[in-house]
């Protein structure tokens, strides 16, 4: 992701794109923790809810394509363990293609 590349939102600290770079990892690394182990109920919240700040703060920057598969992971991660346990498998390969797409998405000020 080019987030460096991207001018500054307004009202955001001059070092955003590092800032959000820097949470979208630790969200990258938690997502791993939590497709390794055994989806329980606790993880799955906390995991939901990085997703969704990272959303909100992609969309607040302007990066819609960031933004949007934020919210694909988001939505995937809002099933409950007891509806995913058939899918499981699916599911979180989904999770991890969509992650992988996140180093390839360009930021984006237009939608």
């Amino acid at each position: 992701m080019r987030d460096n590349l991207t001018p500054t939102p307004a009202g955001h600290p001059t070092d955003f794109p590092t800032l959000f770079l820097k949470a979208r990892l630790a969200f990258d690394a938690t997502v791993q923790d939590f497709l390794a182990g055994e989806w329980d109920e606790s993880t799955r919240a906390i995991v939901q809810t990085m997703a969704a700040a990272l959303r909100r703060a992609a969309g607040h920057a302007g990066w819609w394509e960031t933004e949007n598969v934020l919210r694909a992971i988001e939505g995937l991660l809002s099933l409950s363990p007891h509806d995913v346990l058939p899918i499981r498998r699916p599911v979180g390969d989904k999770i991890l293609e969509l992650l992988g797409s996140l180093n390839k998405v360009p930021s984006s000020r237009s939608a």
